[in-house]
């Protein structure tokens, strides 16, 4: 039992550690998508979901065709109960070609 909340206070310490690192990064470059996506990510991890479709909207009025951001903001929707919105989303997230 220790060792699980030592383990979760590691992996929390790292999660709020990742969101200060992005947040410095975004205060430098406010459009940097990359930082924008991953904040994205985490905040929805936490469950904080309408927090991350916003940064996930900030992506994509920058680069409607991101797909990690399609893919996160059709995620957030559907923790949410919005499957219809959630599946618009991952929809089009599955009709991008990738390289």
């Amino acid at each position: 039992m220790r060792i699980k909340t030592i383990m979760t206070t590691i992996t929390n310490n790292i999660i709020f550690e990742a969101i200060i690192y992005f947040d410095k990064s975004l205060s430098i470059r406010p459009n940097y998508t990359t930082a924008l996506a991953n904040k994205g990510i985490i905040l929805e991890s936490l469950g904080r979901n309408n927090e991350s479709i916003a940064y996930f909207d900030k992506v994509l009025a920058i680069d409607p065709n991101d797909v990690d951001s399609l893919n996160g903001i059709g995620v957030a929707p559907a923790n949410l109960g919005k499957y219809y919105e959630a599946i618009k989303y991952i929809d089009k997230a599955l009709t991008i070609k990738l390289c």
